[in-house]
């Protein structure tokens, strides 16, 4: 049930020896990820790396969040999914920066082998519920009240005649990330994004949407927001009694509640920016 690499003691670049699973050994893993429960224990709201000055500011204080994510936290803990863990708000430095909410279940593989949304929640059979280009649309709404349209990466696309809808996709998430033109151009090179590409892409983006912002590092501010917009979605879950599991910008609710997540999620989207703007979401489930 395994492939056998045997090292060797070289003078030079010696080799340890390794061993891969075979697929024949992949059913007996299954359950050591899927069915692996951590504890639920606090706290629930943390900064990776924070500044001296955060440090300083919050020592010995309790983050605002954490009673909510306390409170989501008591709920889940008597449900059931795969890879069931705590859900903790993380911020990179400051509650300025980051501050999206994470656990275990948004990490099972969704893109060769899409067995993410092939698990149950309670058991039963789920979907996710997603915001459509959700970076674009928040800074859009939030800075110029300005709705993006109904499918703006095709229409960039299409003005820039990168036909790649995941080249496209990549170099918005580059674009808002960076925090200069430079920077952008050398990770979206490692995308496959050449230069003629980024140059096709940056005109189209900006002829479409003038007043966009690019290369400022505009994602901090948009990770915060989709952070509290997904809690708030998760709160009102908690309080009818729907269980919501968050995907970075979208949740995972059992079938039956997809209504209901579609309706909550548009409403306190628009509930968090503040704006008469609504953004566009889209629902996946496992075939």
């Amino acid at each position: 049930m395994v492939y056998l690499r045997k090292g060797a003691r070289y003078n030079k670049q010696p080799l340890r020896t390794r061993i891969y699973p075979t697929p024949a050994l992949a059913p007996y893993l299954y359950p050591f990820v899927l069915d692996t429960v951590q504890t639920f224990d606090g706290p629930y709201v943390a900064t990776k790396r924070p500044s001296d000055h955060w440090k300083a500011v919050m020592d010995g204080v309790t983050p605002m969040e954490e009673p909510e994510l306390i409170k989501i936290n008591q709920f889940l803990k008597e449900q059931d999914w795969a890879c069931k863990a705590p859900i903790r708000l993380i911020y990179n430095q400051d509650f300025l920066n980051g501050g999206r909410l994470y656990t275990a279940y948004q990490n099972l593989p969704t893109r060769k082998a899409d067995i993410r949304k092939k698990t149950l929640i309670n058991g039963e059979p789920l979907c996710e519920v997603d915001f459509s280009a959700n970076q674009l649309r928040l800074q859009l709404a939030v800075l110029f009240e300005q709705d993006a349209g109904e499918y703006p990466y095709d229409e960039i696309a299409l003005l820039s005649e990168v036909y790649d809808r995941e080249k496209v996709k990549a170099f918005m998430v580059i674009a808002f990330g960076a925090n200069s033109r430079e920077k952008a151009a050398k990770a979206c090179w490692k995308k496959q994004i050449n230069r003629k590409q980024f140059i096709a892409l940056e005109s189209a983006t900006i002829t479409i949407y003038p007043k966009i912002k690019l290369f400022d590092g505009w994602t901090h501010q948009g990770q915060n927001l989709e952070g509290q917009i997904l809690k708030k979605v998760m709160l009102k879950g908690v309080d009818e009694g729907i269980v919501c599991l968050p995907v970075h910008d979208a949740v995972a609710v059992q079938r039956r509640h997809e209504a209901w997540a579609v309706r909550t999620m548009i409403s306190t989207w628009t509930e968090v920016v503040g704006c008469d703007v609504k953004p566009r979401v889209k629902v996946d489930k496992a075939a």
